[in-house]
């Protein structure tokens, strides 16, 4: 248990936070895995978050910190009061956003991504069986492409959709993808870094 992160609380810091299984915290505040505060460069990637319990940001909340949350697999996290049970950025004293990419937020309960005052990089992400996909708030303008998202409300916030996502089924087992998905090698190329791999260590293309 803890007020705010109940994996891993980093304040003022620059953190690099790999490899992680992080489960299981309940009665959190926000951020039930981990809590980012005042972190410029974070560096969030293939951590395994899941089943942990908060009133926002079940699997990560990023609060006016930038950096990158890439490759994680976030699933089965659950919201009890409001804001994503996935990644929940908030921005309220900073322009700080971070890039949110190649991550698979699913089976989250309130929903995937939720941005509010915060203006992320999101591309790449399989977003699937969450309640709401991505949803925005506040002076939110997040830059969005090349997701695979399937929800019943895929996007809340806005007047229409505003990307080139894939809106269909990802055919998503556990965390990973059926053979037969449309998401296969449907993302940008163009944000994948030397060094990336998937949540299962396989070199990314």
């Amino acid at each position: 248990r803890a007020i705010n992160g109940g994996g891993i609380y980093c304040s003022q810091s620059v953190p690099t936070i790999s490899g992680n299984i992080i489960s299981n915290h309940a009665n959190i505040q926000f951020g039930g895995g981990i809590y980012l505060d005042s972190c410029p460069t974070a560096v969030v990637t293939n951590n395994t978050l899941t089943r942990n319990s908060v009133a926002a940001g079940g699997g990560v909340y990023c609060y006016n910190s930038g950096g990158r949350i890439a490759n994680n697999a976030i699933s089965y996290n659950t919201t009890y009061y409001s804001g994503a049970g996935g990644i929940y950025c908030y921005d309220y004293e900073s322009t700080l956003a971070p890039e949110i990419t190649n991550n698979t937020i699913a089976y989250n309960i309130t929903g995937g991504i939720q941005c509010n005052s915060c203006s992320p990089t999101v591309v790449n992400n399989i977003v699937s069986n969450n309640s709401i996909g991505v949803s925005i708030s506040g002076t939110s303008n997040p830059v969005l492409h090349t997701n695979c998202i399937h929800e019943t409300t895929p996007y809340s916030g806005w007047g229409t959709n505003p990307s080139s996502d894939l809106l269909t089924n990802p055919l998503l087992v556990g965390v990973h993808l059926h053979s037969g998905s449309q998401c296969i090698d449907a993302g940008d190329n163009n944000v994948v870094q030397t060094g990336d791999t998937d949540i299962d260590g396989q070199p990314r293309k």
